[in-house]
């Protein structure tokens, strides 16, 4: 038989809650007037009995007790707003002038880094040789061997 482990009882627990809290709020729908609704709708002879009342458009003056500090306060005159005039004024302008905008500009930024450098390793060069007969045959050879890949190279090109 397979056992459950603490979170397939967790699972289940939740599964089943989940289950009632919705079948309670289906409910709830159905029948508002219910024992377990936490806000029930007024009973409908409470609800018949209230009305809407008018609003006055207006409300009275209130009354303030006169003090020491109220002074009498006179009413003025309503005035009218004097007409628009001309006001003389001057656009500002402005002339584009040639700013020169800084370009950046690569500077070294010293490292902590080490960087390993190659040193250069002897190679062994051919010393020239100094019989001229040995010399124009190495060269007569090497003319003949240049020749003879050219030829090849021809040959190999023309042949599909």
């Amino acid at each position: 038989m397979l056992k459950l482990s603490i979170w397939d009882w967790l699972s289940i627990v939740f599964l089943a809650a989940t289950i009632i809290t919705a079948l309670m709020i289906l409910a709830v729908f159905v029948n508002p007037y219910a024992v377990y609704n936490p806000f029930p709708p007024l009973p409908p002879d409470v609800a018949a009995r209230l009305t809407a009342s008018p609003t006055p458009y207006i409300l009275p003056p209130t009354w303030t007790p006169p003090g020491q500090n109220s002074a009498p306060q006179t009413t003025l005159a309503p005035s009218s707003t004097l007409p628009p005039t001309m006001t003389s004024f001057v656009l500002p302008t402005s002339t584009p002038t040639f700013t020169a905008t800084p370009t950046d500009t690569l500077t070294p930024t010293p490292s902590l880094t080490f960087t390993a450098t190659l040193t250069p390793t002897r190679t062994r060069t051919p010393k020239p040789t100094v019989d001229k007969t040995a010399t124009a045959a190495a060269s007569a050879t090497q003319a003949a061997q240049t020749a003879e890949a050219q030829t090849q190279t021809a040959q190999a090109s023309v042949t599909p």
